[in-house]
C-alpha cells in the first residue's frame, strides 16, 4: 500500500524524536567558518599577542640569574657567620666553597620563600582579576600587568650587582602580582571580549606563550653564564 506524501516541496520535514534540532544552524555556521578563514583576518585582539610574548619572555628571562644570585647570597651569608677567614679579600667566594651542605641548606630556604611568595601572590591576584577587570576594564589591567612584568627583571639585574636578598624578594613579589599567570589570564579575557572569533587567536596566544618561554630560558642561560 502506497501513501502519497502530502507535503509541498518548500515545506519543512516533520521533526521526530531523533531529528537534530540545530542541524540547519550547525550546517550554516560550518559553511560560514569554512568560507571565511578568520585565522588570516586581522582583528584588534591580535594586538595583544606581542604584549604577551614580550611579557612572558621578560618575566622568565631572569630565572637562571635569580637562582645564581640566591646561591651567591646564601654562600656569602653562611661563610660570614660560620667561617669568615675563608672569604677572600676581593669578596668573590670560589664556586667550590659554595657547594658546602650548610650553604645549600640556606639556598634551599631562599628558594622555598621565593616560591611561596610567588604562589601566594598568584592565588590572591588571580582571584581578584575578575572583579577588578569588571570594574576598571580588561585593557587598563593588562597594561599595568605588562609594565610590572617589564620592570621585574630590572630589579633582578640590580640585585645581581648588589647581592641583595631583599631585591630578590621584591622582584619575586612583583612577578607574583604581574607575572605570566596574570598576563595570560587577562590576555585570554581580552581576546574573548574583543574578538569576533576568538578561537584562532587563542591558539596563536598559546604558541606565543611557549615561544616566549623558549627564547627567555635560552637567553637567560647565556646571560647567567656571561655575567
Amino acid at each position: 500500500m502506497v501513501i502519497d506524501d502530502l507535503r509541498t516541496p518548500d515545506q519543512e520535514p516533520e521533526l521526530t524524536e531523533t531529528s537534530a534540532l540545530l542541524a540547519g544552524q550547525d550546517e550554516a555556521q560550518t559553511s560560514q567558518r569554512l568560507s571565511q578563514p578568520s585565522i588570516m583576518r586581522f582583528q584588534h585582539a591580535h594586538l595583544v599577542l606581542p604584549v604577551v610574548f614580550l611579557g612572558f619572555m621578560s618575566d622568565t628571562i631572569t630565572t637562571t640569574t635569580s637562582i645564581q644570585i640566591g646561591n651567591m647570597i646564601a654562600c656569602r651569608f653562611w661563610y660570614s657567620t660560620h667561617d669568615p677567614p675563608k672569604i677572600p679579600g676581593s669578596g668573590n667566594i670560589p664556586e667550590e666553597l659554595c657547594q658546602a651542605p650548610g650553604v645549600q641548606g640556606i639556598f634551599a630556604r631562599i628558594v622555598q620563600v621565593s616560591v611561596l611568595v610567588d604562589i601566594c601572590g598568584a592565588v590572591i591576584t588571580s582571584s581578584l582579576i575578575g572583579t577588578l577587570s569588571a570594574k576598571f576594564g580588561r585593557k587598563p589591567l593588562l597594561v599595568i600587568v605588562a609594565i610590572i612584568s617589564a620592570i621585574s627583571p630590572l630589579v633582578i639585574l640590580v640585585a645581581l650587582y648588589h647581592n641583595s636578598l631583599v631585591l630578590i624578594i621584591v622582584s619575586t613579589g612583583m612577578a607574583a602580582v604581574g607575572g605570566p599567570r596574570q598576563l595570560s589570564l587577562l590576555a585570554t579575557m581580552f581576546i574573548v571580549d574583543v574578538a569576533t572569533d576568538p578561537g584562532p587567536i587563542l591558539s596563536i596566544l598559546e604558541g606565543s606563550v611557549n615561544f616566549g618561554l623558549a627564547i627567555s630560558f635560552a637567553l637567560g642561560g647565556l646571560i647567567t653564564r656571561w655575567s
